[in-house]
């Protein structure tokens, strides 16, 4: 039960924080720069505990804020420029500061013992 309360509280997490990206609400001032920093830094912190959710949740934003700038050229692109460096930031934050080491590489490097 806790553990579908923590999915429902980071799908709402992406959910404001997609809408409160530059593409959506225009240029930012200082309030909406404050409150889109302590977003990220709930982000962040909820990552630790459900790091496929948030990792895919702003992967899919980046695909549509993507997607979005190429059908909407005539508006300013600066905006969805910005939201590309927001979302790409705090996808880096989330990978770095993730506590359990993701091994790729020996999954990558193992032969497999298929015969």
């Amino acid at each position: 039960m806790a553990t579908q309360k923590t999915g429902e509280w980071a799908s709402a997490l992406l959910a404001r924080f997609e809408d409160q990206l530059p593409n959506r609400i225009g240029a930012y001032g200082t309030q909406a720069r404050m409150s889109q920093d302590q977003l990220v830094a709930c982000l962040i912190h909820i990552s630790r505990y459900r790091f496929s959710l948030v990792i895919s949740g702003l992967t899919k934003m980046l695909q549509r804020v993507n997607e979005a700038a190429l059908q909407n050229r005539y508006e300013p692109e600066r905006c969805y420029f910005e939201s590309l460096v927001i979302i790409l930031t705090t996808l880096e934050r989330c990978l770095t500061n993730q506590t359990k080491p993701i091994c790729l590489a020996k999954t990558l490097l193992t032969p497999s013992r298929r015969e």
